[in-house]
C-alpha cells in the first residue's frame, strides 16, 4: 500500500473518513512546503503523492536529469528535515 492510497483511498468511503484523509493530505502538503522545491518534488515522486505511482530513484533521476545517487541523497536530506520538524506531530493524529 502506498502513501497515496492511504491518503486518497476509495471513493465510496464514509464522509468522516473522506474528511480525515483530506485533512491528512493538507498536513502532508504543509510539511512539504517546509522543504525546497526540489526536495518536495523528489518526495512527491518517490512516494506517489502526485497522484501517480511511486517512482524509483532511478526513474526520478531520469526525469529531473540527476543521478540516482543524487536523488537518493535529496530524499534522505528531505526526510531528515521532516523528522526534525515539530509539525510532524500533527500527522500522529492520523496514525492508527
Amino acid at each position: 500500500m502506498t502513501l497515496q492510497e492511504i491518503i486518497q483511498g476509495p471513493e465510496e468511503m464514509m464522509p468522516e473518513k473522506m474528511l480525515t484523509r483530506k485533512l491528512m493530505k493538507q498536513e502532508v502538503e504543509k510539511l512539504l512546503k517546509t522543504l525546497s522545491d526540489r526536495e518536495a518534488n523528489v518526495l512527491r515522486l518517490h512516494f506517489g503523492l502526485n497522484g501517480e505511482s511511486p517512482q524509483s530513484f532511478e526513474e526520478i533521476g531520469r526525469l529531473l536529469k540527476l543521478s540516482r545517487e543524487r536523488v537518493r541523497q535529496i530524499n534522505g536530506i528531505a526526510l531528515s528535515k521532516l523528522k526534525q520538524t515539530s509539525t510532524l506531530d500533527s500527522l500522529k493524529l492520523y496514525i492508527v
